[in-house]
């Protein structure tokens, strides 16, 4: 039962974090950015799950191609039970 509790606080935090991480790009100035990196090319990889087991396998397999987690969200309608991954790579 404790080992339960801890997957699924670890697991709830995580998703509290990629969520925050979502709404943080709402605070940064697009125009600041390009500056900082100009003509660079980002290449977009989302998905759809909402198994722990399933989402750690396939970030770990893109992680491995060179992407990483840009942010995620919820999608479903008026239920919000759908989560959405985004990863992100140069291009």
């Amino acid at each position: 039962m404790k080992s339960v509790s801890r997957s699924v606080f670890g697991a709830s935090l995580f998703v509290m974090g990629c969520a925050a991480g979502g709404v943080a790009h709402n605070y940064v100035s697009t125009a600041r950015a390009a500056e900082a990196a100009p003509g660079q090319r980002w290449a977009y990889h989302c998905f759809k799950d909402d198994s722990v087991d399933s989402i750690q396998e396939t970030a770990n397999a893109i992680g491995r191609e060179g992407w990483e987690m840009a942010s995620s969200s919820l999608s479903g309608g008026a239920n919000m039970s759908s989560p959405i991954w985004c990863f992100k790579r140069k291009w």
